[in-house]
């Protein structure tokens, strides 16, 4: 993937849009090389998991996300997905320190079907390639999982808590099984799972080497997939 015209930020959100196919795109005030590695991981992920694309309605940042809930807002009519828009609307809008770099919003239905945005993070606006590796690094730094952290592991990440939001595995025996293989604590995963499952389906497409866990999380993760989108 190659951009060579005066813009490149703007070729980069016209390919998403175009060749992606998300239709709501902001990748404004974000680190160039930053937003290279996300599109490419995204891209990756989407060519894995085609049946995921058509949930996904907008990557960008908090106040381009904010916009978008207004436009969708005025065509919602049920109680209950405007109730959460609400909600996703009130997170935006707080003025948040952490440096969390990236966030899965999944909390409205149009249609029936569910509807995915990703979230930038404040945190992207002011930090450099290098600085969002040593943020990664400091974050993971006590996850017995997680070894690889260029900001494709951000993606990873967040694309695996949207197949977890689809497909509800991260508490599904096999997976629990395989992190207790793996030395982690129950009752630690009883409250983490969701965040040491998306760790390990990271790790999985960031490390080749990556620890048997991850092999096993994301092949149940597979089988699963195509048991809901694929076989008929």
């Amino acid at each position: 993937m190659a951009f060579f015209l005066e813009e490149p930020m703007l070729e980069l959100e016209k390919y998403v849009q175009k060749e992606i196919k998300i239709e709501r795109v902001n990748f404004e005030c974000v680190d160039l090389k930053i937003v290279q590695d996300l599109v490419e991981s995204l891209e990756k992920m989407l060519v894995l998991y085609p049946e995921i694309k058509p949930f996904i309605h907008a990557i960008g940042t908090r106040p381009f996300l904010r916009k978008c809930i207004d436009e969708i807002e005025i065509k919602m009519k049920e109680e209950a997905t405007l109730e959460e828009l609400t909600q996703m609307r009130q997170y935006l809008v707080q003025k948040e320190s952490s440096n969390n770099p990236m966030m899965l919003f999944h909390s409205y239905m149009d249609q029936g079907q569910p509807c995915i945005m990703f979230g930038l993070e404040p945190y992207l606006e002011d930090c450099t390639h290098q600085e969002l590796i040593t943020t990664i690094k400091n974050i993971k730094k006590r996850n017995s999982i997680t070894t690889v952290y260029n900001p494709s592991v951000i993606m990873y990440h967040e694309f695996g808590h949207c197949l977890d939001f689809l497909l509800s595995v991260s508490y599904d025996t096999e997976i629990f099984c395989a992190m207790m293989q793996k030395g982690i604590d129950p009752e630690r995963y009883w409250y983490t799972g969701s965040e040491l499952y998306a760790d390990a389906f990271a790790e999985y497409y960031a490390n080749p080497n990556a620890d048997p866990i991850c092999n096993k999380v994301v092949q149940y993760t597979n089988r699963q997939y195509h048991r809901r989108f694929v076989r008929k």
